[in-house]
């Protein structure tokens, strides 16, 4: 997959940012329902879309998405609730953020480029939307 930066922006979004990871004798990140906050710099990355979701350069259109760039890897594994949707992850670096309904994409675009805190619950990729293994469905975030 070839990733191409542009200055558009679509409706999809994805940030980057920062993540201590669990340590020695530590459990992974919870998916959903339970709720998470990660730490890091937020940014935008351009992914190809439709119609084939491979390269913009031959003709797909740019979504551009939200990604939290993590410190270092972690683990994200399913409890008993959300284990049929969502199938454990290792190594995580990368995280895209699904931002629903308008509220929050102002306070989203405002923050790119600086340190935020993120607050949501983790879901594993489901579409050709989905650009990372592991995505965070936004509650809320501010500037740290």
């Amino acid at each position: 997959m070839r990733v191409i930066n542009t200055l558009q922006f679509s409706v999809i979004a994805v940030v980057q940012s920062f993540l201590v990871s669990p340590g020695a004798g530590q459990s992974c990140l919870p998916f959903e329902p339970k709720v998470v906050t990660l730490s890091g710099t937020l940014t935008v990355r351009a992914f190809p879309g439709r119609p084939n979701y491979e390269d913009t350069l031959r003709g797909d259109e740019p979504e551009h998405v939200w990604i939290l760039r993590l410190d270092r890897a972690v683990c994200v594994e399913p409890d008993s609730a959300s284990r049929p949707l969502n199938d454990p992850q290792d190594n995580v670096r990368d995280i895209q953020l699904a931002v629903v309904g308008d509220s929050l994409v102002p306070r989203v675009r405002s923050l790119v480029g600086h340190r935020i805190t993120a607050r949501g619950q983790l879901f594993s990729a489901e579409t050709g939307h989905h650009h990372t293994a592991v995505l965070l469905l936004l509650r809320d975030l501010r500037a740290t």
